[in-house]
């Protein structure tokens, strides 16, 4: 069997091409048409970078947290369940199962980076800072009282921490606790054994407070009571020094002597000394 050459501008080969060409564009169009189907999750390409920005502003709003996480879980649940597995047509056939898998892992990505934020936030940032600041406070009510300016320093302190920092040290333990419900709501993000050991230790020294509290007020009490009974001790011995001091200058009247004037001169400057001694003493008694 013999084949006859065709030359290329044969009217035949023109037209096969011409319909060729206009089936292929056809096609194409529908093919394009199919790239469209994803255009309503072509937001996702570019979360990452907004989610960095947004993970990178303090404080932190749990409601915005979880919104951003219900709302990549909600993008997933949409692709599983309207997205088609393939596109058919007449000269194509796209296989949309990968592209499925790949829209729903960057998703899952995402969700895996603001519950990694959340996590570092909860147990490397905020059970820490809990825990400094009680081993704080409990160092502070531990402070000795050795004078009454130190003691009424310290009464102050115990009074602030009453009303002001314990207080504020339970609302920050309940953030806290509420950061970490919101991880167990999410439980996409496996979370160690160890990582918890920073909760379970905030948890047990925030529990310490008012014990601590009740023993600083006793021990403030009982150095009140120590001070006040030194003071009354040396205020009766100052006054029993004062009272040597009259006497001492009082007996002078009767020493009038010529011949122990020298005499008479070095015991009144050892009375002056003494009494230049017990006037910083009774100031120094004062002060306290």
């Amino acid at each position: 069997m013999h084949l006859w050459d065709v030359q290329r501008d044969d009217e035949l080969v023109f037209k096969s091409k011409s319909k060729i060409k206009e089936t292929l564009d056809d096609n194409l169009k529908v093919v394009g048409l199919a790239c469209n189907v994803y255009d309503e999750y072509l937001f996702i390409l570019k979360e990452k970078e907004r989610i960095e920005a947004f993970l990178s502003k303090e404080p932190f709003s749990r409601d915005e947290f979880q919104k951003e996480i219900d709302k990549f879980k909600d993008t997933i649940e949409k692709i599983r369940e309207e997205m088609p597995y393939e596109i058919r047509m007449n000269m194509f056939l796209v296989q949309c199962s990968e592209i499925n898998n790949n829209l729903c892992e960057e998703c899952q990505d995402i969700i895996q980076m603001i519950l990694r934020c959340v996590s570092d936030y909860v147990f490397v940032k905020m059970a820490p800072e809990i825990s400094n600041q009680v081993k704080s406070i409990t160092e502070e009510l531990g402070l000795k009282s050795t004078n009454s300016a130190e003691l009424v320093d310290h009464e102050k302190r115990l009074e602030e921490i009453k009303v002001q920092e314990h207080k504020r040290l339970i609302a920050e333990y309940n953030d806290m606790i509420d950061w970490l419900v919101l991880l167990n709501k999410n439980p996409q993000l496996q979370t160690l054994d160890e990582s918890i050991k920073p909760i379970y230790n905030a948890h047990k020294l925030i529990g310490t407070v008012v014990n601590n509290i009740e023993k600083a007020e006793g021990k403030l009490r009982q150095e009140r009571q120590d001070i006040e009974n030194a003071l009354i001790d040396q205020t009766k011995r100052f006054n029993a020094k004062i009272d040597e001091q009259k006497k001492a200058v009082h007996e002078f009247k009767d020493k009038t002597n010529v011949k122990q004037y020298p005499q008479y001169i070095q015991q009144i400057e050892d009375i002056n000394k003494t009494l230049k001694y017990l006037l910083e003493e009774g100031e120094r008694i004062n002060k306290q």
